[in-house]
């Protein structure tokens, strides 16, 4: 028995219009008071920004579209944008070994064939309700923010052995990590790892090497994972960080972007990589990725708004002067819906500049840039402002750019914002 399922609300995510309503009305026949139900992936991400829901059904595979139910997942586990109480419980064609690794390592509340029975649906959504009841106290100090305390209760429940040790067991090791008791927790990643080394920990196990900055130790446990799994796309994300890290960009980038490639629906992924393809010059990638994160949810609380930016100034290269505009105008909507981010108003007068070169308004262009150069002396101006104002300089006219003011401007930043290593062989005799 639920006696408090009719308090439930659910969330159905199907592209199918007739499965869509067969799985409301189970869900209904279940006692469920509240059933929203939307098609794709980015609605989906939205609906669940906006408000909590208690029950999650969502189908795997999307036929003719580049959403993935996991990857979803995957992206508001990561990212904290699903309450730790909420059930999530995945609907699939089939279900392969492969499927079934990766629902217990995104810690997945049910696996469904599709079309399933309302009988099959109905165990499956109890069970994992009264698994929530069960760690009830684990999930609410999470909710609530008290992380000391959800830590305390998660290792209590891991070193007891009590029933679903091991998701408490990771779960205090992702606290670890967030509160930088990084020594702690690599020793608790090794330890559920164990000797068959399950891959999401030994990802735990180089996610704490990385903290500690112990990057070649975290890179050797992240080849080992891909020795095993290569089409692990968290693997690949994590290697990708540790080649930045490195100054590895190329190499850093090839990892981004097979991690895209095996999770297309990931906005966070897609973004990542744009950015990346953008700096190491590569338009076309760089507009590829950055166009599908615009496309996957621009109204997301995980869209960074440099995404429109740095797609405005490809668009400008290419002279796609409607696509600027339209990068522009979502730009915008964005700094409507923040207006007293700092960020955004330095995003935004970089978009407007760009505008202006693009329309030929030479003048009004040059004295934007010229106040956002003014602008690079206060003492929040960041490295990223600092990337995006040399970019707005270096597609100026050559004339508007060889003067004193810029040489000062550029060796300005670089005195702030760049390192040089000097390094000398040491001669034969030391």
């Amino acid at each position: 028995m639920d006696r408090d399922i009719h308090k439930a609300r659910a969330l159905v995510v199907e592209p199918q219009a007739t499965m869509r309503s067969i799985l409301a009305a189970q869900l209904r026949d279940l006692g469920v008071g509240h059933v929203t139900t939307v098609q794709r992936t980015r609605e989906a991400r939205l609906a669940l920004e906006q408000g909590p829901f208690d029950i999650v059904l969502c189908c795997r595979e999307f036929e003719g579209m580049p959403d993935n139910g996991q990857d979803l997942l995957d992206e508001l586990r990561r990212e904290n944008q699903l309450p730790h109480s909420t059930v999530f419980i995945m609907l699939c064609s089939e279900v392969t070994y492969h499927q079934v690794v990766e629902a217990g390592e995104s810690a997945l509340d049910g696996l469904i064939i599709r079309p399933c029975s309302a009988t099959a649906l109905e165990s499956r959504l109890l069970e994992a309700r009264k698994r929530k009841r069960e760690l009830a106290p684990v999930l609410q100090a999470l909710d609530t923010g008290q992380d000391e305390q959800a830590l305390a209760l998660a290792i209590r429940r891991w070193e007891a052995q009590q029933p679903y040790a091991l998701w408490c067991g990771r779960l205090g090791g992702e606290l670890l990590l967030r509160l930088g008791r990084t020594a702690e927790a690599r020793r608790l990643f090794e330890a559920l790892a164990g000797p068959e080394g399950a891959s999401w920990a030994l990802l735990g196990v180089a996610r704490a090497q990385l903290a500690a900055g112990q990057w070649q130790q975290a890179q050797y446990v992240v080849q080992r994972v891909l020795q095993s799994d290569p089409d692990n796309a968290d693997a690949h994300e994590l290697d990708g960080r540790l080649l930045i890290e490195q100054s590895q960009f190329d190499r850093a980038l090839q990892a981004y972007g097979r991690a895209v490639e095996i999770t297309p629906s990931c906005l966070l992924r897609n973004q990542h990589a744009g950015a990346l393809a953008f700096y190491q010059g590569q338009a076309p990638s760089a507009a590829q990725w950055l166009s599908s994160a615009v496309s996957m949810g621009s109204q997301s609380k995980l869209f960074d708004p440099l995404t429109l930016v740095l797609l405005a100034l490809l668009r400008a290269d290419a002279g796609d002067l409607p696509g600027l505009h339209a990068a522009a105008s979502q730009l915008a909507l964005n700094r409507q819906r923040f207006a007293d981010s700092p960020r955004l108003q330095r995003l935004g007068d970089v978009m407007e500049a760009q505008v202006m070169m693009a329309e030929g308004r030479t003048d009004d262009a040059m004295a934007r840039l010229n106040t956002l150069s003014d602008a690079a002396r206060d003492e929040a101006f960041d490295i990223e402002g600092a990337n995006l104002l040399l970019g707005l300089w270096a597609r100026t006219p050559v004339g508007q750019r060889c003067g004193p003011r810029h040489k000062a401007l550029v060796r300005r930043l670089g005195l702030r914002f760049c390192t040089c290593l000097l390094y000398t062989s040491p001669s034969p005799r030391d």
